[in-house]
């Protein structure tokens, strides 16, 4: 999308350069072979070399906080979505707060991608959900904007403000028309019924439909803007359908209880610093999703039996 794209995307890989433009872009100051470690671990990360990546952290842990060209490392792993490596840089005390030149956090750039399981340990380690920049843009802008459903939901749950406005007052819900997500506008709209009214006129507003010019590099913060630690009140109940019951076809609301069963593909990992295996979920798939009442009903037993009798012929 025009104007949606940060600057420094193609330095770092978002872009077609996959990081071949890096080389020598690592944070000047220090010695020569400071230098040479953090251009070797900046490259690792945008190349998504995994193992040379661990390495180098386990032996430099300082690394978590060290820039990749002009960005934090953290903002990278979120904004190419490394998800494996973006955890890794939290279990060594990157900095919530790690920002670009402009004040981007590590949430918007995740939720601009789409990166739902990059966002999802962010928020689970304590970012604020509704860190904003000098235009007052948060994750829930961004995601709205790129038309990222999933981010969507996963943010109004961690309580994000679908009411927010930036400093031209615009609201997720209007970014999300003007870029014509209708799935996403359905989404909001559920959560902020008294945007729809003045949302809904703008569907019929070919202008409206046009891309929207998020001005990266005006997207800025000071650190302090940014609380240190997440916020321990609990944000508004949010009544949203998730899902439909595959047996009975009831609503599944977020917030209520249900049962799903899953197709994973999945890999394990030895964790050095936990000495303990560890098991990274590559894939996943919903086969089953069930309200409550029907899944109390599941025969655990009789469904592992019919898996496990003669997986040949269901193949």
């Amino acid at each position: 999308m025009a104007g949606i794209t940060p600057p420094w995307y193609h330095e770092i890989g978002c872009g077609k350069t996959k990081g071949r433009s890096l080389g020598g872009r690592a944070a000047a100051g220090g010695n020569a072979m400071k230098r040479k470690i953090e251009d070797r671990f900046a490259k690792a990360l945008v190349r998504d070399k995994k193992k040379q990546f661990r390495r180098l952290l386990r032996k430099h842990p300082e690394l978590a906080n060290a820039p990749v060209g002009p960005v934090p490392a953290l903002i990278v792993a979120a904004a190419l979505g490394r998800d494996n490596m973006l955890r890794r840089l939290l279990k060594n005390g990157a900095s919530l707060q790690s920002a670009n030149g402009s004040g981007t956090p590590a949430l918007f750039a995740a939720a601009l991608e789409g990166h739902y399981v990059c966002a999802l340990h962010l928020l689970r380690a304590g970012c604020p959900v509704d860190a904003a920049g000098a235009d007052g843009l948060t994750a829930l802008h961004a995601a709205a904007s790129r038309g990222h459903e999933d981010i969507v939901t996963l943010l109004l749950f961690h309580a994000a403000d679908p009411h927010r406005q930036d400093t031209a007052g615009r609201t997720p819900l209007d970014l999300a028309l003007a870029a014509g997500h209708q799935n996403v506008v359905d989404a909001l709209a559920a959560q902020s019924e008294s945007l729809v009214p003045t949302a809904l006129d703008e569907l019929d507003d070919e202008e409206a439909l046009t891309d929207f010019p998020l001005d990266w590099d005006a997207f800025g913060s000071d650190a302090d803007d940014l609380p240190a630690e997440p916020e321990k009140t609990q944000g508004p109940r949010i009544r949203a359908e998730f899902a439909k019951c595959d047996w009975c076809g009831a609503s599944i609301m977020i917030g209520s209880a249900g049962v799903s069963v899953n197709r994973s593909i999945e890999q394990v990992e030895w964790n050095f610093r936990a000495e303990r295996e560890e098991i990274q979920v590559i894939d996943s798939e919903c086969v089953l999703q069930l309200c409550a009442a029907c899944g109390n009903k599941l025969n655990l037993t009789g469904l592992k039996t019919f898996l496990t009798e003669s997986p040949a012929a269901r193949l």
